[in-house]
């Protein structure tokens, strides 16, 4: 996992040993014959271990996933819950903007 707060660089230390993660897809895992409706990931990120955001405070936000399929040998498939220019899912300033209130 990896969090940035702002620009600086992404910061590894976290302890997310309370994390929750749970995921649930429309289609069949692993079949690429058949055609899949989509997918959902949660998160239930340990705000005790982030530390709670201040008023106002904006965090960039965004969720990758990588397909490394089998019906595409060397070739992966990129989404990502921001729109991302140019596939670089480290640029920051691309990420979604959370402003907590």
């Amino acid at each position: 996992w990896r969090l940035r707060r702002d620009t600086r660089p992404a910061s590894y230390a976290w302890n997310f040993a309370e994390l929750q993660a749970a995921a649930t897809t429309d289609g069949t895992l692993n079949a690429p014959e058949d055609r899949d409706q989509g997918w959902a990931a949660e998160l239930a990120l340990p705000f005790a271990v982030l530390g709670l955001p201040a008023p106002g405070e904006v965090w960039h936000f965004n969720l990758g996933r990588y397909d490394y399929g089998s019906e595409r040998p060397g070739d992966c498939e990129l989404s990502s819950a921001a729109p991302l220019a140019g596939g670089n899912f480290a640029a920051v300033w691309d990420w979604r903007r959370v402003r907590f209130e």
